[in-house]
């Protein structure tokens, strides 16, 4: 893969979650001539898109009325999102401290958003159910 052509890909995943240009980018080689140029790019679109994930469920949750379907569904799409994100890190371009860096980020802030909706919901979920929701909606790390 050229460095135009890693470049184009960037610009696709930074714009919408695309399976077929992350598998490409995935199965990849790793080129020590790109990777010095490459890996600071990735690092900011991984940064860029799990910042946004985590804003877009904020924002979510703010402007949400309390229905738990509606929970349901806004957990599992930043589920799905933060799963895409944290797949990225294992780009062949990123070194191993920086991939180690980016998954402790990733997994943090991803338990903090999580105990942050655990605690905004607790005050107006008398019955429990919003909570177990969220519980049941959280990224399992292995």
């Amino acid at each position: 893969m050229t460095y135009d052509d890693w470049i184009t890909s960037l610009e696709r995943l930074e714009r919408v979650n695309d399976e077929s240009v992350k598998k490409a980018l995935l199965s990849e080689g790793r080129n020590e001539n790109l990777m010095s140029i490459l890996e600071p790019k990735l690092i900011e679109l991984i940064k860029n898109k799990f910042t946004k994930s985590i804003n877009e469920i904020i924002r979510t949750i703010d402007e949400m009325e309390l229905d738990r379907n509606s929970l349901d569904l806004t957990l599992s799409e930043f589920k799905r999102k933060v799963k895409f994100v944290y797949s990225l890190i294992d780009i062949k371009e990123i070194s191993d401290e920086q991939r180690n860096v980016l998954s402790e980020l990733i997994k943090t802030q991803t338990t903090n958003v999580y105990n942050i909706l655990l605690s905004k919901i607790r005050g107006a979920d008398s019955s429990g159910v919003y909570e177990q929701t969220i519980r049941n909606n959280m990224i399992k790390w292995s």
